[in-house]
C-alpha cells in the first residue's frame, strides 16, 4: 500500500516553497503600500499647500485693508478720524466678514464701527486685558501685523483679531484693528472650498494656545466632525503666528489587511497600480500649471506671481529689486480694429520678451493688458535708463505700428510692504502718462501723495469711462410739500465701472473740477437727461423738470450756452425741463458768471442756487444772480429740533419768500423734518423720507406708479 504522506524533504520544500510565495507576496504588500501611502500623502499635500494658498489669500485680502486704514491715518489723522464711520462703512459693505473696525492710538480704543458696538468697545485699553495684551505687546516690540484668536470679544461673539501697529517718528502711535467675524470667515471659506472639494477632510490649529476657542476637537477651523490625523501637516505662517493644516482623505488611511486583500486579487496585474499612480501625479501636476498660468501667454497667474514674488522677498533679505509695470494704451480700441488674432499675437510677444528680461522668470499678466515682471537691483540710474533703452526696443519690435506702451518702473522697491501694495506703484506710474506720447517710461519716486495718486488714476480713466458709458444718471425725486405729489427730480450722476465697483462722486467731483475734466462731464450728463426727456416724451410720458448741476468750471466756459441750446434744438425740448443747478460756492460772483446767468435766464433755463446755507456767498449771490429757486442744504435741515437751529430757517425762507424765490429743502429725512418745513411754507422737498436716488429704469417706472397714484 502506497503511502500518501509527505516525506520530510518533501515537506520541507512545500514549507520553503510557502515561505517563499508568502515573502514574494509580503514583498509585494509592502512595496505596493509604501507606492499608496506615497501617492496619497502626495495628493493630500497638494490639497493642502491649494488650501494653504486659499486661505492666506483671504487672509491677506483683510490684512491689506488694515494697510489702507493706516496709511488714511498717516495721511489724513483728524479728517480721517472724523469720516472713520463713512470709509468703514464702504469697506465693510464690499468685505462683510469683517465684523467691525477700530481705530486705537496709544492702544486705547478711540473710534469703533458699527456703531452699536461704541458703547461696549470706547475707551477699553488692550494693554492692560489679560488676554489681548500679549498680542499687542508682540505687535508693537516686532512693528509687525498679528492676527489674534480667535477669542471671546468685548463687543461680544467671537472673531479673529488683526492689529497694525502705526508708529510715527519711530514711536508707537496707535492700532488700526480689523475683526473677522470667524463664523462668516469661515462660512465664506467653506464655500470656497466645497467647491474644489476632492475627497479630503482637514483642520486648521494652533499649537500650544490654550486661550484659542476651539472646538471639541481642538481645531479652529474644520469641514470634519471627527479628528484629522496628523500624517499630513502644513504650517500656514500668518503674521505673528502659525496656523497648521492637517489633510487625510475622507475615507482615512487605508487598512494593510484591505492593502493585502486587494494586492492578491491583483497579484499579476500589479502594473497598474504604478500607471495610475504616473498618471494622477502628471494630471496634478498639469493642473497646478493651468491653475497658475495665464493660458494665452504662459506667464504666471496674478495670484500666484504675488504669492511667488513674497517667497522671492522673503527669501533673499539681502536682495534689492525692480519691479516694472506695463500698461498698453487704448487695448480695447486696438482689439476692436486689428482683431483679437493679432492682439494676441502682441500679448504673446510682450509675454516671451519679459520672460527673457527677467532672471527670476517673474512675470506676469496682470490685467487683460497690464504686465509685471520684476528685475535685480543695480543702479537707479543705470536700471531707469536701461528700461528706456528697452521700451524702444520694444515699441520698435512689436506687431501693431504705431501702438502706446507705457512702462512704470519702481526702483529699489519697500519689501517691509505687502507684493499687491508694491506693484501697484509701477502700476500708478504708468497710468501717469498714458495719453503724454513724448513719454514712454515714467518712475514711481514716491513723492506723490496717495491723494494725488488716486487723482491721476481717476484722471487717467476718464476719457475711457466717458466712451465706456461708466457714468451713470440716477434720479433723486422732488414732491410737493402740500400734496406730496411727484414734481421733479434732481439728476445725479454715479460713476460704475465695467466690474461692477462704484466710485463715489466725493472722490471723483473735485478731481474734475480741479483738472478742467467736469466740463465734459456736466455736458455729458446734461446730454444723457436730454435725451432721456426726449424718449419719455416721444411714448406719451408727461414730463417733469429734471435739473442738472452745473459746475463752477461749466459756468466759465464761453460757449456753454450755444452747447446747451443747440442740443435741446437738436432734440426738440424746451429749456422749462431741465433747470440748471448752481452751488452756493459756484456761485461767488464775477462779471462773467453774472454774465452767463443773465443769458441762461433770458433763454429760458431756470436757475437753482444748490446747497444755500453752507458759505458765506449766499446773500451777496441772492441779490446779484437771476435765481428762481433756492435750495436749502441739508445741513440747515438738520438743525430742526433746535431752537437756534429752527430760527435761522424761518428766517432763511422768509427771505426766500420776500425776494419771490421759491423753497426746496434737501435731504428731508423725517416726518417731522417735512411737518415745520411745510409749516414755514417750503415749497418742494427732497430727502430719503420720500426717496433715495435711483437709476433711471427706476424712475421711469416710479413716474407710472406717481400718476397712476394721482
Amino acid at each position: 500500500i502506497y503511502s500518501h504522506k509527505l516525506s520530510k524533504t518533501q515537506k520541507f520544500l512545500l514549507s520553503l516553497l510557502l515561505l517563499i510565495l508568502i515573502f514574494l507576496r509580503l514583498m509585494v504588500v509592502k512595496i505596493y503600500r509604501d507606492i499608496n501611502t506615497d501617492r496619497m500623502i502626495a495628493s493630500a499635500k497638494n490639497y493642502g499647500e491649494s488650501l494653504a494658498t486659499t486661505i492666506n489669500l483671504s487672509l491677506n485680502n483683510y490684512i491689506n485693508t488694515s494697510f489702507v486704514l493706516k496709511e488714511l491715518y498717516l495721511e489724513y489723522h483728524t479728517d480721517f478720524i472724523k469720516d472713520f464711520d463713512k470709509i468703514c462703512s464702504r469697506i465693510m459693505k464690499q468685505n462683510p466678514e469683517i465684523g467691525s473696525l477700530y481705530l486705537a492710538p496709544d492702544a486705547i480704543v478711540e473710534c469703533a464701527y458699527p456703531e452699536y458696538i461704541a458703547a461696549s468697545t470706547l475707551g477699553f485699553e488692550m494693554l492692560k486685558d489679560p488676554e489681548q495684551s500679549g498680542k499687542c505687546l508682540q505687535a508693537i516690540e516686532t512693528k509687525q501685523i498679528t492676527v489674534a484668536g480667535p477669542h471671546n470679544l468685548v463687543e461680544g461673539g467671537t472673531g479673529f483679531i488683526i492689529r497694525n501697529p502705526i508708529f510715527e517718528d519711530n514711536r508707537f502711535s496707535a492700532f488700526s484693528i480689523i475683526i473677522l467675524d470667524w463664523d462668516k470667515f469661515a462660512d465664506k471659506l467653506l464655500e470656497n472650498i466645497t467647491e474644489k472639494q476632492i475627497g479630503y477632510k482637514f483642520a486648521v490649529w494652533k499649537e500650544n494656545d490654550n486661550h484659542a476657542i476651539t472646538d471639541s476637537n481642538g481645531y479652529i477651523f474644520t469641514n470634519a466632525k471627527t479628528t484629522v490625523s496628523d500624517k499630513v501637516s502644513i504650517k500656514l505662517n500668518v503674521p505673528n503666528d502659525v496656523w497648521i493644516i492637517s489633510v487625510e482623505p475622507e475615507e482615512g488611511w487605508q487598512d494593510p489587511s484591505t492593502i493585502l486583500f486587494e494586492l492578491i486579487m491583483t497579484f499579476f496585474i500589479v502594473i497598474i497600480p504604478v500607471i495610475s499612480v504616473y498618471i494622477r501625479q502628471k494630471n496634478n501636476a498639469k493642473n497646478i500649471y493651468v491653475a497658475q498660468h495665464d493660458k494665452l501667454t504662459q506667464l504666471l497667474s496674478r495670484d500666484a506671481f504675488l504669492i511667488r514674488f513674497e517667497k522671492l522677498i522673503r527669501e533673499n533679505p539681502q536682495q534689492r529689486f525692480n519691479v516694472i509695470a506695463v500698461d498698453i494704451e487704448n487695448f480695447k480700441v486696438t482689439n476692436s480694429i486689428y482683431g483679437t488674432k493679432k492682439c494676441d499675437e502682441l500679448l504673446i510677444y510682450l509675454a516671451n520678451s519679459f520672460k527673457q528680461k527677467s532672471p527670476y522668470s517673474l512675470c506676469t499678466r496682470f490685467g487683460s493688458d497690464h504686465f509685471i515682471y520684476v528685475m535685480p537691483f543695480k543702479d537707479l540710474q543705470a536700471d531707469y535708463r536701461e528700461l528706456e533703452i528697452y521700451s524702444t526696443y520694444i515699441m520698435k519690435n512689436n506687431p501693431i505700428d504705431n501702438l502706446s506702451i507705457k512702462f512704470g518702473f519702481y526702483g529699489d522697491v519697500d519689501k517691509s510692504m505687502p507684493a499687491t501694495l508694491i506693484c501697484d506703484k509701477p502700476l500708478l506710474a504708468a497710468k501717469s502718462i498714458l495719453h503724454n506720447y513724448n513719454k514712454n517710461v515714467a518712475n514711481y519716486d514716491g513723492p506723490l501723495s496717495s491723494k494725488n495718486e488716486k487723482a491721476q488714476i481717476l484722471e487717467s480713466s476718464f476719457l475711457k469711462a466717458i466712451k465706456n458709458e461708466e457714468f451713470k444718471v440716477w434720479f433723486q425725486p422732488k414732491f410737493d410739500a402740500i400734496s406730496e405729489k411727484l414734481v421733479g427730480a434732481e439728476a445725479l450722476v454715479r460713476w460704475i465701472k465695467d466690474d461692477g465697483t462704484m466710485i463715489s462722486p466725493a472722490e471723483f467731483i473735485h478731481v474734475f473740477e480741479e483738472d478742467g475734466l467736469i466740463y465734459k462731464l456736466d455736458y455729458y450728463i446734461f446730454e444723457k437727461v436730454c435725451k432721456l426727456l426726449k424718449k419719455w416724451k416721444s411714448e406719451g410720458i408727461e414730463l417733469l423738470p429734471v435739473s442738472i448741476n452745473i459746475s463752477r468750471t461749466t459756468l466759465q466756459r464761453k460757449n456753454v450756452l450755444q452747447d446747451y441750446k443747440h442740443l435741446l434744438n437738436e432734440l426738440d425740448l424746451s429749456s422749462e425741463y431741465v433747470p440748471l443747478e448752481i452751488t452756493e460756492s459756484s456761485a461767488v460772483v464775477n462779471n462773467e458768471i453774472q454774465q452767463l446767468t443773465e443769458e441762461l435766464k433770458s433763454s429760458g433755463f431756470k436757475i437753482h442756487m444748490d446747497d444755500f446755507g453752507t458759505g458765506l456767498s449766499s446773500l451777496e449771490s441772492l441779490n446779484l444772480l437771476p435765481f428762481d429757486v433756492i435750495k436749502l442744504d441739508k445741513s440747515l435741515v438738520d438743525f430742526i429740533g433746535t431752537p437756534v437751529g429752527e430760527e435761522l430757517l424761518k428766517h432763511s425762507i422768509e427771505l426766500i419768500k420776500f425776494m419771490n424765490l421759491k423753497t426746496i429743502a434737501e435731504g428731508v429725512e423725517s416726518k417731522e423734518q417735512l411737518v415745520f418745513l411745510r409749516n414755514l411754507g417750503c415749497n418742494q422737498i427732497q430727502g430719503y423720507y420720500f426717496s433715495a436716488p435711483m437709476p433711471a429704469n427706476e424712475f421711469e417706472n416710479f413716474m407710472f406708479s406717481s400718476s397712476e397714484n394721482n
